[in-house]
């Protein structure tokens, strides 16, 4: 079973925006790491960001998921995928 939902822009920014905020930190990180001058403490910083962003990105898509969770999913074992052209979410049955 599948099926897409549409869910408002506002929410579709902000989820969008923090899988951008997250995957520019992990670029920054992997630029970094190849600076054999950078100091341990300020690739230790951006380290330290990159996992804050990754903790709000997975708080804010599992409170987003569960918000426009379909009736039929609810309690049921599911995937879900953004669309951010269409601002919706699929959900499918695992």
């Amino acid at each position: 079973m599948k099926e897409v939902v549409k869910i408002n822009s506002e929410d579709s920014n902000l989820i969008e925006r923090k899988f951008y905020e997250h995957a520019a930190g992990k670029d920054n990180v992997a630029f970094l790491m190849h600076d054999k001058d950078i100091a341990w403490e300020t690739l230790q910083h951006y380290i330290d960001v990159v996992e804050s962003r990754f903790f709000e990105l997975e708080k804010t898509k599992e409170r987003l998921s569960k918000k426009y969770e379909p009736k039929e999913f609810v309690g049921k074992s599911y995937n879900y995928s953004f669309d951010f052209n269409d601002e919706s979410i699929t959900y499918e049955m695992a």
